[in-house]
């Protein structure tokens, strides 16, 4: 079963070249165990003694090296070395190996390191992906080093930990929270006497994008198509995925994101797919940063809050990006507040009782907090959250201010974890419908329906490995 899934894993992301990822145990071992230096009556709690009084692993001083996989901007890969860094330079025994991609690459190379029992001994991952993983037993279930104390979540809501849970065990502690966003050229809006607001309906987002295209040729690009369709499902009482189906009932649900991008085509405001193509899913290269003519610029681009970060810093001299919320029906039903992303310890990892200590330093460190400062969103520790708070920068501000003025009043839980085949659908599917409609090649009508076939037909395949 076990390797019926990694396959089915691996069918989703293949696509996308593939990166070799280090350090592992046999599939044989239980999940949990890891190879450590002793056998512990407490998981990850070294025994504490006269010469040991802090109860520090007996074992601190040989040499340990650990990889750490995650994705993102050159931004976030600067504050994250520079974290793992400050750790080796208080425990010189530990070092660290990064493993880096983009979003897609990422998926790709672990998907290929858990088929090879080579997974990194700490990953990033987003919750949607979660339970292909612990399907599959690549993960390790955090939950009794939470219980001896060895992995610190005293500081850390109760709402915020169920985040990384899936069925009884906590398989992914938060990186940071943050919320789905629209980013948009706060410059461009202001000198062209253009409103937006947070909380906009569907009709008063298109009427920005009119106004926008009519004062100044800048066009609209459309992303992240995946939260769009949940939305959509949410504000209908829904989640996207229920088992292994969608949770809608009809394509008509999903029916008014691709009408948007049908009328923008049609008027003109819709960004030639091919430009968007062409950039690809690199945040410095999204047409709202990088762009040499109105015709190849957006004014907006839509994702997760914290990574408006990312996008102000290459952005170009003059230009202030700010957020407010996706348009919605319902923004009560429709948000929620979500992991960035959430870290990971391979069941495999040779080296846990370590990868706990760094997962425990960096949620309640403040010396990390203070190199991380809340790139990936609002910090899971309260105490740390309060801390970062007080020294961020105006742009990593705004997206706190976003996430806990704005959204948390206006949000409800999130989506249950989503079944094998979820991944396909929202990484693959999602985008795959939404470029039709931007070609020509599908009307709004036939795009809802082929995506709620398509998507239901990937789900029930995947209950069928």
């Amino acid at each position: 079963m076990k390797k019926k899934v990694l396959s089915m894993l691996l069918v989703c992301v293949m696509a996308v070249s593939l990166v070799a990822c280090g350090g592992g145990k046999d599939d044989n071992s239980k999940e949990g165990e890891g190879n450590t230096s002793q056998e512990k009556e407490n998981p990850g709690e070294a025994p504490k003694s006269e010469e040991n009084p802090e109860g520090t692993p007996e074992d601190a001083g040989e040499e340990v090296l650990l990889t750490a996989a995650w994705w993102g901007s050159q931004d976030r890969n600067d504050r994250f070395t520079g974290a793992f860094d400050a750790y080796t330079a208080g425990s010189p025994n530990v070092t660290f190996e990064f493993q880096i991609n983009g979003f897609s690459d990422h998926l790709t190379a672990l998907s290929a390191s858990a088929a090879s029992d080579t997974m990194p001994d700490l990953a990033m991952l987003q919750t949607d992906y979660l339970k292909t993983y612990t399907d599959a037993g690549k993960l390790l279930d955090l939950t009794p080093y939470i219980e001896s104390g060895a992995l610190d979540l005293s500081k850390v809501p109760e709402n915020v930990i169920a985040t990384g849970k899936v069925g009884e065990g906590v398989y992914g502690i938060s990186a940071g929270s943050n919320a789905a966003s629209l980013i948009y050229n706060k410059t461009l809006l202001e000198e062209n006497g253009i409103e937006i607001k947070n909380l906009m309906s569907y009709e008063e987002f298109i009427e920005v994008c009119r106004a926008v295209y009519e004062k100044t040729g800048v066009k609209t690009q459309f992303d992240n198509m995946a939260t769009w369709l949940q939305f959509l499902s949410r504000e209908n009482g829904k989640p996207l995925f229920d088992g292994n189906a969608l949770g809608a009932d009809s394509a008509e649900v999903f029916l008014p994101f691709y009408e948007m991008v049908e009328t923008g085509k049609s008027e003109g405001w819709l960004i030639d797919q091919g430009i968007q193509t062409a950039n690809g899913g690199s945040t410095e290269e999204q047409a709202l940063v990088k762009y040499t003519s109105p015709e190849t610029q957006s004014w907006c681009s839509f994702f997760n809050s914290n990574q408006m970060v990312s996008l102000q810093a290459v952005a170009p001299e003059g230009v202030e990006l700010d957020l407010v919320t996706m348009p919605c029906k319902d923004p009560a039903k429709a948000y929620y507040i979500r992991q960035a992303m959430c870290w990971t310890i391979s069941a495999g990892s040779q080296n846990i009782d370590e990868a706990i200590a760094v997962l425990n330093w960096w949620i309640n460190s403040e010396d990390a907090n203070a190199i991380i400062l809340g790139e990936p969103g609002v910090p899971a520790n309260t105490d740390i959250s309060d801390f970062v708070a007080g020294k961020l920068d105006d742009t990593t501000a705004k997206t706190f201010r976003y996430v806990t003025d704005v959204v948390i009043s206006n949000s409800s839980a999130g989506d249950p974890p989503a079944e094998n085949g979820a991944s396909q659908v929202q990484g693959e599917l999602a985008n795959q419908v939404c470029e039709k409609v931007a070609y020509g090649e599908l009307t709004a009508e036939e795009a809802a329906q082929e995506f709620f076939e398509q998507a239901n037909a990937i789900m029930a395949a995947g209950a069928s490995e």
